[in-house]
Protein backbone atom coordinates (compact mmCIF):
# COMPACT_ATOMS: atom_id res chain seq x y z
CA UNK A 1 0.00 0.00 0.00
CA UNK A 2 1.20 3.30 -0.75
CA UNK A 3 1.55 6.26 2.05
CA UNK A 4 -1.58 7.78 0.59
CA UNK A 5 -3.87 5.42 0.59
CA UNK A 6 -3.16 3.88 4.19
CA UNK A 7 -4.06 7.74 5.73
CA UNK A 8 -7.46 7.47 3.24
CA UNK A 9 -7.92 4.37 4.67
CA UNK A 10 -7.46 5.13 8.26
CA UNK A 11 -9.97 8.34 7.67
CA UNK A 12 -12.91 6.23 6.24
CA UNK A 13 -12.46 3.66 9.03
CA UNK A 14 -12.57 6.47 11.44
CA UNK A 15 -15.89 7.78 9.77
CA UNK A 16 -17.81 4.71 9.50
CA UNK A 17 -16.94 3.98 13.31
CA UNK A 18 -18.75 7.52 13.70
CA UNK A 19 -21.39 6.57 12.02
CA UNK A 20 -21.88 3.29 13.71
CA UNK A 21 -21.84 4.37 17.11
CA UNK A 22 -23.94 7.93 15.99
CA UNK A 23 -26.20 5.23 15.12
CA UNK A 24 -26.23 2.96 17.49
CA UNK A 25 -26.80 5.90 20.58
CA UNK A 26 -29.61 7.00 18.23
CA UNK A 27 -31.05 3.23 18.72
CA UNK A 28 -30.65 3.05 22.22
CA UNK A 29 -32.07 6.24 22.95
CA UNK A 30 -34.92 5.41 20.88
CA UNK A 31 -35.27 2.43 22.12
CA UNK A 32 -35.54 3.49 26.09
CA UNK A 33 -37.98 6.16 25.13
CA UNK A 34 -39.79 3.18 23.45
CA UNK A 35 -39.72 1.42 26.68
CA UNK A 36 -40.97 5.02 28.41
CA UNK A 37 -43.85 4.96 26.43
CA UNK A 38 -44.87 1.16 26.77
CA UNK A 39 -45.43 2.34 30.75
CA UNK A 40 -47.78 5.13 30.09
CA UNK A 41 -45.27 7.90 30.41
CA UNK A 42 -44.26 9.25 26.87
CA UNK A 43 -43.94 12.61 27.56
CA UNK A 44 -41.24 13.84 25.12
CA UNK A 45 -40.19 16.87 27.38
CA UNK A 46 -40.15 14.81 30.35
CA UNK A 47 -37.64 12.68 28.39
CA UNK A 48 -35.59 14.70 26.92
CA UNK A 49 -35.06 17.41 29.38
CA UNK A 50 -32.70 15.14 31.37
CA UNK A 51 -29.26 16.72 30.65
CA UNK A 52 -27.79 12.95 29.97
CA UNK A 53 -30.68 12.73 27.13
CA UNK A 54 -29.62 15.83 25.61
CA UNK A 55 -26.05 15.29 25.83
CA UNK A 56 -26.91 11.88 23.47
CA UNK A 57 -28.84 13.68 21.24
CA UNK A 58 -25.80 16.29 20.79
CA UNK A 59 -23.45 13.39 20.47
CA UNK A 60 -25.39 11.52 17.80
CA UNK A 61 -25.74 14.73 15.50
CA UNK A 62 -21.53 15.51 15.89
CA UNK A 63 -20.89 11.41 14.78
CA UNK A 64 -23.26 11.58 12.34
CA UNK A 65 -22.23 14.55 10.95
CA UNK A 66 -18.47 14.30 11.36
CA UNK A 67 -18.72 10.85 10.21
CA UNK A 68 -20.55 12.05 6.77
CA UNK A 69 -18.17 14.62 6.53
CA UNK A 70 -14.96 12.77 6.83
CA UNK A 71 -16.71 9.62 4.27
CA UNK A 72 -17.08 12.08 1.94
CA UNK A 73 -13.56 13.43 2.00
CA UNK A 74 -14.62 17.16 3.45
CA UNK A 75 -13.73 19.26 5.93
CA UNK A 76 -16.21 19.53 8.91
CA UNK A 77 -17.32 23.27 9.34
CA UNK A 78 -15.25 25.08 12.12
CA UNK A 79 -18.89 24.86 14.15
CA UNK A 80 -19.49 21.44 14.04
CA UNK A 81 -15.59 21.20 15.61
CA UNK A 82 -16.82 23.34 18.77
CA UNK A 83 -19.92 21.23 18.78
CA UNK A 84 -17.60 17.94 19.31
CA UNK A 85 -15.88 19.69 21.66
CA UNK A 86 -18.49 20.17 23.71
CA UNK A 87 -20.26 17.20 23.27
CA UNK A 88 -17.35 15.70 25.05
CA UNK A 89 -17.43 18.28 27.62
CA UNK A 90 -20.92 17.02 28.70
CA UNK A 91 -19.87 13.50 28.60
CA UNK A 92 -17.38 13.62 30.71
CA UNK A 93 -19.90 15.83 32.88
CA UNK A 94 -22.42 13.21 32.94
CA UNK A 95 -19.98 10.19 33.26
CA UNK A 96 -18.25 11.36 36.47
CA UNK A 97 -21.58 13.03 37.78
CA UNK A 98 -23.20 9.08 37.43
CA UNK A 99 -20.11 7.15 38.57
CA UNK A 100 -19.08 9.39 41.22
CA UNK A 101 -22.00 11.48 42.78
CA UNK A 102 -24.45 9.66 42.18
CA UNK A 103 -23.60 5.81 42.95
CA UNK A 104 -26.31 3.37 44.44
CA UNK A 105 -29.48 5.24 43.14
CA UNK A 106 -29.44 3.53 39.86
CA UNK A 107 -27.89 1.31 38.25
CA UNK A 108 -24.34 2.23 38.90
CA UNK A 109 -22.54 -0.09 41.90
CA UNK A 110 -21.92 2.19 45.45
CA UNK A 111 -18.33 2.50 46.03
CA UNK A 112 -16.71 -0.35 47.33
CA UNK A 113 -19.49 -2.49 46.09
CA UNK A 114 -18.28 -5.52 43.83
CA UNK A 115 -20.87 -7.04 41.06
CA UNK A 116 -20.63 -11.02 40.86
CA UNK A 117 -18.92 -11.84 37.59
Amino acid sequence: MNSIATPRLRASGVAVGRLAVGSIVMAILIYAYVLRIAVGDGNPFDYFGYFTNQTSLIAIIVLISTGAFALTGRRAPLMLTVLRALAVSYLIVVAVIYNLLVPGTGSAPTMGEHRPS
